[in-house]
């Protein structure tokens, strides 16, 4: 006690100073009582007396009593360099007797152990803004450890004054790109206390080992080296390939391996480097051996991945199509897709993405053998074989036929087993084995993405059929023409797209030539176009039949409501001229020529038999819709009744007349005649023996109808139309001669036939 109050007479007149320097804060009675402060010697209070030494103290605030209560009620200060050089002064003396604020405990933490209170008589007793920091010159333990002489310090003077009695802790080093070095955050720690917090080194210089590491990792590893080498680009390249080899295993990060790559640069690069500048020092003499291979980053031999199965381009007929592989469930890409451009498409056969790719046609194989149905499946036991078998034969085999059909074959060459090829289901096929179709513009933009590509074709059809038709139309196309003077029009045109078929055009007042994608198309657009020009070269005949088309008066009158949109004479003029040629229209001017000269004098004939044809199906129409409305509710001849409503509905679409032909329209009596007769059996013949023919009849007819309702102009699906409608005569009207042989069988094959051209 004697030696502090000789300290404190020494720091008397400093400390005084310091109270001058924050007066403003002080209350007045501190300056009052000044003089006294200077000459009274602290001295301790006597034991037990701890009531009289509280009121003392609470009547003599900034008093000698407590040497370091310099601070007024209202907050604690921020500390003056005056006041920092005394109090670090002080810190020097007492190092363990500070403390920081425990907001769970509502003390002080202890440096030296345990918890302390500031006195109730001290000036920091009780102010509004607690300091977090504080020295105790004197620590007295009643009821409790409480610590008197308290002032404010700042955490950082404790490593300035007892550097001996701190260690440091190091962590988060990182990577600095702007610094091109790795820094991290160091903690400073006195008696268990963290005095300094996140004071930001450079970890080079404290663990060069671990700044190393850090260095490869984020430096070289993450990109964080703003002058990249060659080395670098090197490395970047050949993940890029990995990864996409990894895509097409289905093994995405699997290849790849970060660990290998700093390992062969932890052999290769010294361990004292650790910043860029070091680096590219070192670099400018050792590049080569950064120059990795394949072995260096790779845990697995390519050559046993078996990648020839996972080509990268599928060619079939001299088309080149690109493969795409990507592996991320439940993205639209997911597995095998076929890019192509527009152009591409029509060209490309429905069944060729059932194959996928030669990589997993095993796996393809064999949930298609186990989505059989039991009888079959049974057959093909055991499956692994059988697919193992399949894979080995048709891999790396050109593929010309469909999967089903393949797999068929080979079931029935192994086991003797016939299962149809639609016994098959692919719906069983997960996500990833279903192949993708991606078709992209000459910009290479997507324009549709899907898995079926005879609904692309569709959704694609005009788009596909106007750029053929542009590209195979720059020499062929021609207008205006109302006399052909030019060169026969040949079968077909060889394009790069395909075949193209050149046609003449119908242009109302004039002819003209183009190519169409289709040879359905050209046929119908050279009909059109050589009635128009027989109608261009027989003014006067077509000028008689606008005036007295030999029409009955009955049909004069429904011929406006006959069909969707009612009928034109203007369009059974045109089937008078294609009555008038008895022939086709020829694609030779001079054929043209003959054919003109003959057909002549046969413009009324034509006509004739035209009118009669259509006084004949407005004599049993009638009869005929009256039956289907009164039965369209019946319970028993409902269904007779719609299935007559969508032969109707074929039979009478928009410009049927032109549609069906000269000599179909002359037929329409008969199919009219062959309905009346199915109606009259329903009255004679139990009604079950037409549901059976009806239930063989519907299992043809319903494709075709659905596909015919999506795309009525297109003119590829009429003929199958007109081959169904035969189909009925002979089943529902024996009465009734055909004009062809049919049967069910012959349906089909010209079905299946039709969907091989989608």
């Amino acid at each position: 006690m004697i030696e502090w109050a000789n300290v404190a007479d020494e720091l008397t007149d400093l400390l005084d100073r310091e109270w001058q320097v924050g007066g403003e804060r002080e209350s007045p009675d501190s300056h009052a009582h000044e003089g006294r402060r200077k000459r009274v010697k602290p001295q301790s209070p006597a034991p037990g007396d701890a009531r009289r030494e509280t009121q003392a103290q609470s009547g003599e605030r900034g008093s000698g009593q407590d040497a370091c209560v310099t601070v007024a009620r209202a907050s604690c200060p921020e500390p003056s360099d005056a006041y920092a050089a005394i109090h670090r002064s002080l810190l020097a003396g007492v190092p363990r007797q500070f403390g920081c604020w425990d907001r769970e405990n509502k003390a002080y933490r202890s440096a030296a152990g345990g918890f302390f209170a500031v006195f109730p008589g001290s000036g920091l007793f009780g102010i509004p803004q607690r300091c977090e920091w504080v020295v105790a010159m004197e620590l007295v333990e009643t009821s409790r450890l409480w610590a008197r002489r308290v002032a404010r310090i700042d955490p950082a003077w404790v490593e300035a004054v007892a550097p001996h009695l701190c260690h440091s802790k190091y962590g988060e080093a990182h990577w600095d790109e702007n610094q091109g070095a790795v820094y991290g955050k160091q903690t400073v720690i006195c008696g268990g206390l963290p005095v300094i917090v996140g004071r930001r080194v450079h970890y080079g210089r404290v663990d060069p080992k671990a700044a190393h590491g850090v260095f490869l990792r984020e430096g070289l590893l993450g990109g964080g080296l703003r002058r990249r080498g060659r080395f670098l680009d090197h490395l970047t390249e050949m993940r890029g390939d990995i990864e996409v080899i990894e895509q097409k295993l289905r093994r995405p990060g699997g290849l790849w391996s970060d660990e290998a790559v700093l390992r062969c640069f932890e052999q290769r690069i010294p361990q004292d480097i650790h910043t860029a500048a070091a680096f590219h020092k070192w670099l400018e003499n050792h590049e080569e051996p950064l120059m990795l291979a394949l072995a260096d980053v790779l845990d697995e031999d390519l050559e046993s991945l078996g990648l020839e199965r996972f080509p990268d381009t599928l060619t079939h007929q001299g088309d080149v199509y690109q493969v795409y592989y990507h592996a991320k469930q439940g993205e639209r890409d997911d597995g095998v897709t076929l890019g192509l451009h527009v152009d591409q498409l029509p060209q490309l056969p429905g069944w060729l993405p059932t194959w996928g790719v030669d990589g997993n046609l095993r796996e393809r194989v064999e949930i298609l053998l186990r989505s059989l149905p039991k009888d079959y499946r049974r057959a093909c036991q055991p499956i692994s074989p059988v697919a193992d078998g399949f894979a080995a034969l048709w891999c790396a085999a050109p593929k010309d036929m469909p999967l089903g059909r393949a797999l068929s074959d080979y079931v029935r060459e192994r086991t003797g087993a016939r299962i149809p090829a639609e016994a098959f289901d692919s719906n069983k096929l997960p996500a990833h084995l279903v192949t993708k179709i991606w078709v992209c513009d000459d910009d290479g933009e997507e324009l549709a993405m899907g898995e079926d590509v005879a609904v692309l074709k569709l959704q694609l059809a005009d788009r596909m059929r106007a750029r053929f038709e542009a590209a195979a139309n720059i020499d062929v196309e021609r207008t205006g023409i109302s006399a052909w003077d030019g060169e026969t029009l040949p079968e077909r045109v060889e394009t790069p797209g395909g075949p193209a078929f050149p046609a003449l055009v119908d242009e109302g007042q004039s002819v003209g030539v183009r190519a169409f994608a289709s040879a359905a198309a050209a046929a119908q657009s050279q009909r059109a176009g050589g009635a128009r020009l027989l109608c261009l070269a027989h003014t006067a005949q077509v000028d008689h039949l606008r005036k007295k088309f030999p029409l009955g008066q009955m049909t004069r009158i429904e011929l406006p409501h006959l069909g969707v949109g009612g009928t034109k004479v203007e369009d059974l003029i045109l089937l008078a001229a294609e009555g008038a040629a008895g022939a086709a229209f020829p694609s030779s001017p001079d054929e043209f020529r003959i054919l003109s000269e003959r057909a002549r004098g046969r413009w009324f004939d034509a006509a004739a038999a035209l009118g009669k044809s259509l006084d004949e199906v407005l004599a049993v129409l009638p009869e005929i819709r009256v039956w289907i409305a009164a039965q369209h509710n019946d319970r028993n001849l409902g269904e007779i009744a719609d299935d007559l409503d969508e032969q109707l509905t074929w039979l009478f679409r928009h410009r049927f007349a032109w549609h069906a032909g000269f000599a179909g329209l002359r037929d329409y009596p008969r199919r009219l005649r062959a309905i009346r007769s199915r109606l009259g059996r329903l009255g004679s013949l139990p009604i079950v023996k037409d549901l059976e023919k009806m239930a063989r009849l519907r299992r043809l007819w319903l494709p075709w109808f659905q596909r015919w309702t999506a795309a009525p102009d297109n003119p590829a699906l009429w003929q199958h139309g007109w081959a169904l409608e035969e189909l009925r005569v002979s089943l529902f009207a024996p009465d009734v001669p055909c004009m062809r042989k049919i049967s069910e069988k012959r349906i089909e094959e010209l079905w299946e036939s039709i969907k091989q051209e989608r």
